[in-house]
């Protein structure tokens, strides 16, 4: 096993188990946690590989000097750590197998470093179709899957260049994964050059020309290239007994048509080869594309769970018997060496004067030799023969070029015997021999050193204790419990790449400046000249981490709320600060720990900055601050969810250009299951559990409130929806696949009112909806009788116009004032003694109709209602009522009162109408 340069912080919990593999300065080891003891797959990528590498970058020209070389290498790290973070922003898409953990390490003459990440232990495709029989259905969630991983990649502007079956995994719910994500900015393509390592037998043709850059149809192409295998009985393109693969990899490079797969039917053959088309702009376009044919082919076809390649069935008449297999088989007959020709004799033939003589020695105890005589059997790795390392490229290994005549057995040698010497002459030696002079000198100079070193270390300073006073992320201060101060001794700190600080010293305290943010340091203690000190010599602490905000978005809840939230990376800290300011009032700021915050003392339409900080001073990076805007710039409507088993796919409509992407959360019940971006009006989400339901919100800048819409995930969807309204009646119809035969429930209530729904249940896909306020909008939701939330167009908005005036039982017209409420339950129009046309807020509304009309006699019931709207029209307050004629009026009075206090400033308009018809209005303001 290679030595491990790997920092203590990665795998101070992870003990090795076997090395893996290596390949061009990649090593992969098994690990294991020592808590979990859960399996993990270690990779060590080093760079450069070797010195060659170097030199020949220094042949070319590219880097003449190690300063170059280390500026060369510096700008790769960085390159490598900003693909590794972006990575961490798709969290959240399960068909990406991300790094549990990474780290970059500077090699220690600093020209290069050490990449280490850490993955979880996972089955991989290849070793998938080793050990079963691909179905048609895995094959083709296999596509699906894969193609969503491609997607999450194209969100963040990114492709693969190196998808093949031993980089898709297979993870514990049985989804596939997209992993070893060496990834490329698609906007770079043009610029970029595949690395050789990366080229392989599933790689898109264009990857082989060194004059062709790779496109953002390279992925497409190695997905389809992967299935078209699984559906060709594991065999490449023009793959057979003729054609070895390196053959047919060269017909499939240079553009030759690609036979059908053996097992594919006509429309699946015209999937994969629209998949692998040689020129990329004849390939699907983007995954979803692809992904989408997969997921029509699979309903199309109501494709089932059976194998692709066909069981082979065995001809019983080839079968082998019992019989057969007992059968006596002849011994093998050696030749008699007697017989053999001299010539041959003499140069093939063991010589038999060259063997050792026979002994009386037991066979058991020969087999019973020490360990260290007995020649260790090693198990050979299963794969390409290794190369010794001083080995030029086709260089034969030094074993092969061994002369096989000059080889000899290794020879047995016997330790001498020495002749036994007798006691009485041992003991004369002993009595003749003297104490030599020099020894005396040397004693004398051991008892000399002994007295200097007891006198030095009386003479040195006692540290008794070294304490942590205080650390930031580029500071760490110590302070010395000590018989002399911090002046008197000399104190310097060592990372791990031997970088050396020295402190500096300030009475007990000193002080460590410009050090590494989430850096480990051990505190050296040495006397001015260099001595050891008595006591503690050495002292570890660790820098603050400078925390990395992967995203930070501000989600409305009302126009005076919002909810902000933010990903951390590479540290936490215990407690955050935001300071939000809408640049012309003052600046305010809030504590909180966690991750999300709720500010509820923000002013209507206003846009404000907000930036994130450490109350624990931590260094922040990344996004710190957006800017917020709870204006109603945006708003979302006509939200349309068509479900599946496992998926839901939504669409809406927009009025506003919302500032930024799209923000879609995906909640069950309280938690937070996804959080996904689209530049689009339309996103799919997936991996949801079959006949459960969601709740879904959607938000951008500019929108004072989030869109909502709950979803159930049944496979029933609705479609059609539409309301045809007539006076205060509207007739409902849509269509449902599958029909419900056990009924449909449909809720409906004023916008903005949910509290007052009104239900009904029906049969038919059809319904009537009566009792509507005139001049209002309605928002219906139709669900099945058991309350069961359907697919598809479920919910719909529509107007109610406006019925005109009343004009019956002798009506003509009215008039109508406000008054202050009366302070007393049982009032009537004797207590309406203040008339007002201005309210506090807060305030809830007495008025009285005086009709200024004859008016006829009448039995008849008649439905009442008031409608408050604010100046935008919409309506912010209603009431309901039903009286006799007769009995509404006394004298020629007819008095009522709102019943929702108004909390907003404004200006509003009192309506009351007669059987949905208007007969009085009046305008009025709230301060």
């Amino acid at each position: 096993m290679a030595e491990l340069n790997i920092s203590p912080t990665l795998l101070d919990t992870f003990e090795i188990q076997e090395q893996l593999g290596e390949s061009n300065g990649i090593y992969t080891y098994h690990v294991k946690d020592k808590k979990s003891n859960k399996a993990y797959v270690l990779k060590h990528l080093s760079f450069p590989a070797s010195e060659r590498e170097i030199e020949a970058l220094r042949y070319t020209g590219a880097i003449p000097t190690d300063e170059d070389a280390k500026r060369y290498y510096d700008q790769m790290s960085e390159d490598y750590l900003a693909q590794l973070k972006l990575l961490d922003k798709l969290s959240e898409s399960i068909n990406l197998a991300k790094f549990s953990e990474y780290r970059i390490i500077q090699k220690e003459d600093g020209i290069g470093f050490d990449l280490y990440l850490v993955s979880p232990m996972r089955e991989t495709l290849e070793q998938f179709l080793d050990r079963t029989p691909m179905l048609h259905l895995t094959a083709a969630n296999l596509a699906i899957d894969l193609c969503s991983a491609l997607a999450s990649l194209r969100e963040c502007g990114l492709i693969h260049c190196n998808i093949k079956p031993s980089n898709v995994y297979l993870n514990e719910q049985g989804h596939f994964m997209l992993g070893d994500l060496g990834l490329y900015r698609i906007v770079d393509l043009k610029y970029a050059s595949v690395p050789d390592r990366m080229i392989g037998a599933f790689s898109a043709p264009e990857l082989f020309d060194v004059f062709s850059d790779p496109t953002s149809t390279s992925d497409i192409y190695s997905i389809g290239l992967i299935l078209y295998n699984i559906y060709n009985g594991g065999h490449h393109p023009f793959e057979d007994e003729e054609n070895p693969q390196k053959v047919a990899l060269e017909r499939r490079v240079k553009g030759e048509t690609l036979p059908s797969p053996i097992f594919a039917d006509y429309e699946l053959t015209e999937i994969l080869l629209k998949a692998c088309a040689f020129r990329p702009e004849d390939r699907y376009q983007t995954p979803e594309e692809l992904r989408d044919a997969f997921s029509q082919y699979v309903e199309r076809n109501h494709l089932e769970n059976t194998m692709i390649v066909p069981t082979i069935v065995t001809d019983e008449d080839s079968q082998i018997t019992e019989e057969a297999m007992h059968e006596t088989v002849e011994p093998l007959q050696l030749n008699d060496a007697s017989q053999l020709d001299e010539t041959f004799v003499a140069h093939f033939s063991p010589d038999i004067s060259a063997q050792p003589e026979e002994t009386d020695e037991p066979q058991d105890q020969a087999e019973h030799r020490p360990e260290d005589a007995a020649p260790e059997t090693v198990d050979e790795p299963v794969g390409e023969p290794e190369v010794e390392a001083d080995a030029e490229p086709g260089e034969p290994a030094a074993s092969e070029n061994a002369d096989s005549d000059t080889a000899k057995a290794p020879e047995i040698v016997f330790e001498e015997q020495k002749p036994a010497v007798p006691e009485a002459q041992t003991a004369e030696i002993k009595k003749k021999r003297k104490f030599p002079v020099w020894a005396w000198i040397l004693c004398s100079i051991a008892l000399l050193a002994l007295a200097a070193g007891a006198a030095l270390y009386f003479l040195t300073p006692n540290v008794n204790d070294v304490s942590l006073k205080e650390r930031t992320t580029e500071t760490i201060t110590l302070t010395l419990d000590a018989d002399c101060t911090a002046s008197d001794i000399t104190m310097y700190a060592t990372d791990s790449y031997g970088n050396v600080i020295v402190g500096e010293p300030d009475g007990q305290d000193i002080l460590f400046r410009a050090l590494t943010p989430g850096t480990q340091y051990t505190f050296h203690i040495e006397t001015l000249r260099g001595y050891p000190v008595r006591g503690a010599r050495e002292y570890t602490a660790t820098t603050l981490d400078s925390i990395d905000i992967l995203y930070f978005t501000a989600k409305p809840l009302s126009p005076t709320q919002a909810e902000l939230s933010f990903h951390p990376a590479g540290g936490d800290s215990e407690s955050w600060q935001v300071t939000y300011s809408d640049g012309a009032g003052e600046e305010n700021s809030l504590s909180f720990t966690g991750h999300s915050v709720v500010l509820t003392d923000l002013q209507p339409d206003h846009a404000y900055t907000m930036t994130l900080s450490s109350d624990d001073g931590l260094k922040l990076s990344g996004q710190t601050q957006i800017n917020f805007n709870n204006s109603d710039l945006v708003r979302v409507t006509n939200i349309v969810a068509t479900t599946s088993a496992t998926e839901a796919s939504l669409t809406w409509e927009a009025e506003g250009e919302p500032a930024g992407n799209w923000i879609v959360l995906c909640y069950d019940g309280d938690e937070k299951k996804s959080e996904q971006t689209s530049q689009e009006t339309s996103i799919v989400i997936t991996e949801l559990e079959e006949k459960h339901d969601y709740l879904i919100e959607i938000y951008s800048n500019g929108m004072k409130r989030t869109a909502q819409k709950q979803i159930r995930t049944n496979g029933t969807n609705l479609s059609e929806l539409k309301a045809e309204p007539d006076g205060g009646t509207a007739v409902l119809t849509w269509i449902c696949e599958p029909a419900i035969p056990e009924g449909y429930k449909v809720s409906f209530a004023p916008v903005g009112f949910p509290d007052a729904a009104q239900e009904l249940v029906v049969t038919e896909s059809a319904a009537v909806l009566d009792r509507l306020l005139p001049n209002c909008s309605y928002h219906v939701v139709i669900t099945s009788s058991s309350g069961e939330i359907l697919g598809g167009t479920n919910e719909l908005t529509f107007e109610v116009p406006d019925a005109g005036r009343f004009t019956r039982y002798g009506f003509d017209r009215a008039a109508m004032r406000l008054y202050r409420h009366p302070d007393k339950e049982n009032w009537n129009a004797d207590d309406l003694t203040e008339q007002l046309s201005a309210f506090a807020k807060g305030s809830t509304v007495a008025f009285a109709v005086e009709t200024l009309s004859r008016l006829k006699n009448s039995t008849d019931a008649i439905s009442i209602n008031y409608v408050i709207r604010n100046a935008d029209g919409n309506v912010v307050d209603f009431g309901e009522n039903s009286m006799t004629w007769n009995s509404i009026w006394i004298g020629n009075l007819y008095v009522s009162d709102s019943k929702r206090p108004l909390e907003t400033e404004g200006t509003y308009l009192l309506e009351v109408y007669f059987d949905r018809q208007l007969i009085a209005s009046q305008s009025f303001t709230v301060a």
